[in-house]
């Protein structure tokens, strides 16, 4: 699981770490797994440590057994534990610390740092100041890195027999246990800025850690509160979460080969390869298998909330239910429902005569926005559950509600709706007939069928590739050069005199005795070449005396500036002349400046 990670790390013990270990550890510390991407050797090393344990033994003798197991898998350093609790807990969060610092290579850096100490000892420094201190400072340096550190202290093992050996991992009472220390050693002096990565110590509660483990383990029914926005009608909705079996969605991200796949998102041209021009373009939202041309005010009701106003949801317009295509569903459907608690105060009676308008009209509700703060903006669809005929859902064990289903963009994953459990049923509709017009003007009717490019261009693809379908010039384009052949007279003077030659035997006899005599001096020429390229000297002593004549002198500079200025020596011939000089002249960047330093070294020893 990449970006998230997770490591586990044992005070107080005496095992020995693998040597494998590219850093240093804390004496002390035993690294069940540093600190990395959460991946499948970690959990099965826990496992393995788990089920080493747990073994038949430990069933049938209790608890003691089991404890014994613990301490012969990871032996203590020291048996008082009170007294070396403040050094131990030093040693664990420098470790965290160093493993925070310096995460393995190919991993990205964490944004969101936690640590959670789990103990069952509340005297981390005994009354010692000094040791306070030390643990504070390594405090102070894990919340400059942006590093919470979250104590959970646990009941001490009191009980001896194995049904009631649950209660290790359950928190301690706040009557039965003194805290004291915990609060003090969390309590140092820090700028307002650093206090937000410290918790609030000061208020522990056990009751309130208690509860919110359990709030983070169950399900949270209620996903999301925004008010959804109808022209010029504001209800306040709720979206309702119904219990189902999450499961991951599985992502292939190694091919064959064991590689690493990227993709790469490209526009994909029309099928002929021309580049389109911009008034051709059609600007269209894809919902589903359809195509929705924008408009500058459907752009402006999808466009004109901003940051501040989330979350919120934008009616678009509403549409016949017989085009809803259940084949293209994405996620889980939710359920909405009004909104009590939040204002207006009427919206109980307005989603009542919504959903009773719709469900007479066989209507659905077409919205765009993000219903919550974190969300990105979509295009949903809001359908009645008491809609049956036709019946590509069946929704006639919910409630009376608002079915939210996700409309993909593109060529999203498609996926059928999950089981969804009975929810509680609301009030009763209201057959109230306020939004009946309302919903009937809105009707959109601007929903058109485009071609697929992508799908042209895949054929197109397998026609020139696979089988090889020869490509038809385009008809203009050779018209066009037909006619620019006709307008040239010497193409069609040529043209005249080929047809007269084929016309008469005569004329071809002498032709190919013309084209064979010049065929027999072409060879000639030829073989004279060839014998004239053996016959001369080496190409290396020719370069060479070419460039003996080249080098410069006095004399021949003066020359070269009397006859051109010296713009006809090349860049190497000033080179060499500057560098004969034996730094008498400065070199240059350029050519330009070369031929400057070189007259004026001319005219300062009077040689031109």
């Amino acid at each position: 699981m990449p970006h998230t990670g997770l490591g586990l790390y044992l005070g107080n013990c005496t095992k020995e770490n693998d040597q494998n270990s590219s850093s240093e550890i804390a004496e002390g510390i035993y690294r069940v797994f540093r600190l990395q991407d959460l991946n499948e050797r970690m959990l099965m090393k826990l496992n393995r440590c788990l089920t080493n344990v747990k073994s038949m033994e430990s069933f049938l003798e209790g608890y003691d057994n089991e404890s014994e197991k613990w301490k012969k898998m990871f032996p203590l350093k020291d048996s008082n534990v009170e007294e070396s609790f403040g050094h131990a807990l030093y040693s664990l969060l420098h470790q965290s610390l160093a493993d925070f610092n310096n995460i393995p290579m190919k991993t990205e850096e964490y944004t969101s740092k936690k640590v959670f100490l789990f103990t069952d000892c509340f005297t981390p420094f005994n009354d010692n100041e000094q040791i306070k201190q030390r643990v504070q400072s390594k405090l102070r340096d894990l919340n400059d890195s942006k590093v919470t550190v979250y104590p959970f202290p646990l009941r001490q093992n009191t009980q001896q027999s194995f049904v009631k050996s649950e209660v290790e991992t359950s928190f301690i009472e706040e009557d039965s246990v003194d805290l004291r220390e915990l609060r003090q050693l969390f309590d140092f002096p820090m700028d307002f800025e650093s206090k937000k990565f410290l918790p609030n110590i000061s208020e522990v509660v056990l009751e309130s850690l208690e509860e919110k483990i359990m709030k983070y383990a169950t399900v949270r029914r209620l996903l999301f509160q925004c008010p959804l926005i109808f022209k010029d009608i504001k209800i306040a909705v709720k979206g309702i979460n119904p219990f189902t079996s999450v499961e991951w969605k599985k992502v292939n991200l190694y091919n064959y080969n064991n590689r690493l796949q990227y993709a790469i998102r490209k526009s994909v041209p029309q099928c002929n390869n021309k580049d389109i021009k911009k008034n051709e373009i059609c600007k269209a939202y894809q919902i589903a298998d359809q195509y929705m041309p924008v408009d500058k005010q459907i752009q402006n009701d999808c466009m004109k909330f901003g940051e501040k106003e989330k979350p919120i949801l934008h009616v678009i317009g509403t549409r016949k239910f017989e085009y809803f295509n259940p084949s293209y569903i994405i996620n889980k459907a939710s359920f909405m429902i009004a909104d009590e608690d939040k204002e207006p105060n009427d919206s109980q009676e307005k989603f009542a005569a919504l959903y009773k308008s719709l469900y007479k009209k066989k209507m659905m509700v077409l919205c765009w926005g993000m219903p919550r703060k974190v969300s990105y903006p979509r295009f949903y669809y809001l359908i009645p559950t008491s809609i049956m005929d036709p019946e590509p859902l069946s929704l006639e064990r919910y409630p009376h509600s608002l079915a939210m289903i996700e409309v993909p963009f593109g060529n999203e994953i498609r996926k059928a709706p999950e089981f969804v459990n009975q929810l509680d049923s609301t009030k009763e509709i209201n057959d109230s007939h306020l939004l009946d017009s309302l919903i009937k003007a809105s009707i959109i009717d601007k929903f058109k069928t485009f071609s697929n490019p992508s799908l042209a261009w895949k054929f197109k693809v397998m026609e020139d590739h696979l089988l090889q379908v020869e490509v038809p010039q385009n008809e203009e384009e050779l018209n066009l050069q037909e006619k620019q052949l006709e307008l040239d007279e010497m193409f069609q003077s040529m043209e005249e005199t080929k047809r007269k030659i084929e016309k008469s035997k005569e004329l071809t006899q002498v032709i190919d005795k013309l084209s064979n005599k010049y065929n027999q001096i072409s060879n000639y020429n030829e073989l004279k070449r060839t014998e004239e390229d053996v016959d001369t000297p080496n190409v290396k002593k020719v370069k060479k005396q070419d460039s003996n004549r080249d080098i410069l002198n006095d004399v021949k500079c003066a020359l070269h500036y009397h006859n051109s200025k010296l713009k006809n020596c090349t860049n190497d011939m000033l080179r060499l002349y500057i560098k004969s000089k034996g730094g008498m002249i400065k070199t240059g960047k350029n050519k330009g400046e070369m031929i400057s330093n070189i007259v004026e070294y001319l005219e300062k020893n009077q040689l031109i």
